[in-house]
């Protein structure tokens, strides 16, 4: 997904999404992530960012800020297609008005099944 539309993603989100912690600090230190043990979960998500050439999301809430580790933890990739998967996740997980309205753009445009 290019920058920009990411942007303009994580910009809607914030504004219509009810924000969760939105003041807590959270910051993922990669160098120390990849220094843990392989099959770890924090080193997992140093790898997928690095694979992916991704720097962590430093904006936003809670929530969007650990986006990134629910890729991890689903196994979904960054495709859009698994995106829209991941959206349903996340709606599923907690109140997120931009995951559902992002679950009926893929449902719509057929890049998201139900089934």
């Amino acid at each position: 997904m290019a920058d920009g539309q990411l942007g303009v993603i994580l910009k809607m989100a914030q504004t219509i999404n009810p924000q969760i912690e939105s003041d807590r600090h959270f910051e993922i230190d990669l160098e120390k992530l990849r220094q843990l043990p392989k099959g770890t979960l924090g080193c997992s998500v140093a790898r997928f960012l690095d694979e992916q050439g991704f720097e962590p999301i430093a904006s936003g809430d809670w929530i969007q800020r650990n986006h990134d580790v629910w890729h991890v933890l689903t196994g979904l990739s960054p495709s859009a297609e698994d995106e829209f998967v991941l959206q349903a996740f996340t709606r599923a997980q907690v109140f997120r008005p931009s995951c559902a309205i992002l679950v009926l753009v893929g449902l719509l445009s057929g890049k998201c099944a139900i089934g």
